[in-house]
């Protein structure tokens, strides 16, 4: 990610953390509506307007790229090792993938069955493993990015396969918010390419809309699961009608 495109995540994150919209960025502006959604998907911002949109948010330029660094240090994947510890554990993997998904340790409390002596002894594993600091209050700071990928055909990736993903596609997908999609194409590798950064992107832009909408209280939210995957691949129950290609020449 470049500098320009990590410094405009992070103003969009402080502005819907901020729960600004783009009409209140126009009116500040004094652009229309469609100008401001132009300005953001191609991120040709003048510093005045950049310094004037970081406002909003109650943060200056030097505050964005303080995060923009910050979250740059932050480790996008756990170890095999850390992996394997979090997963040998139900629990400790429900307090891992709650943590990663921005739920404050009250929240935490309130809505699952953990002890007192048990989420603290849990999230002292947590400290150790290096996934989350400890600090005074019993309070925690997460120390790797909430963009955070499993490891391909890691512990986490495969318990993930067997068991969640198994049972989520179980699902009639029939509530009224429910979206299924699969789009079968062929594809050349710099259209793969392009499609496999749309998806990262679209991951992204899912984890900015969570992390504005934590503010709400938990009653006002619901458990929601959205599957993004993209590989190159054929269906086996198509793939065994093939022809065969002919044999080169010798």
């Amino acid at each position: 990610m470049s500098q320009r495109d990590g410094l405009l995540q992070e103003l969009k994150l402080a502005l819907r953390a901020r729960r600004v919209r783009y009409r209140d960025v126009a009116r500040a502006l004094r652009l229309s509506e469609a100008s401001v959604k132009r300005l953001f998907s191609r991120g040709s911002f003048t510093l005045e307007r950049l310094e004037r949109c970081a406002e909003l948010a109650d943060l200056t330029i030097a505050d964005l790229v303080e995060r923009m660094q910050r979250r740059a240090g932050e480790p996008t994947h756990l170890s095999r090792a850390q992996e394997q510890e979090v997963v040998r554990d139900q629990k400790l993997f429900l307090l891992t993938w709650l943590l990663v998904n921005r739920w404050s340790l009250p929240a935490i409390a309130a809505t699952f069955q953990f002890g007192e002596t048990e989420l603290q002894r849990l999230l002292i594993r947590l400290d150790r493993l290096r996934i989350i600091e400890l600090q005074p209050g019993n309070r925690s700071r997460l120390l790797v990015n909430t963009n955070l990928a499993w490891l391909p055909g890691g512990p986490i990736q495969r318990h993930v396969q067997q068991h969640l993903l198994r049972e989520y596609l179980q699902s009639d997908f029939a509530h009224r918010y429910a979206e299924f999609r699969l789009l079968g194409t062929t594809l050349s590798e710099g259209a793969m390419l392009q499609v496999q950064k749309l998806v990262r992107n679209c991951q992204r832009d899912c984890q900015e809309i969570a992390a504005a909408d934590a503010r709400l209280p938990q009653t006002q939210r619901y458990g929601s699961a959205l599957l993004l995957a993209f590989r190159p691949w054929q269906y086996s129950g198509f793939s065994r009608h093939l022809r065969k290609a002919p044999k080169p020449p010798p």
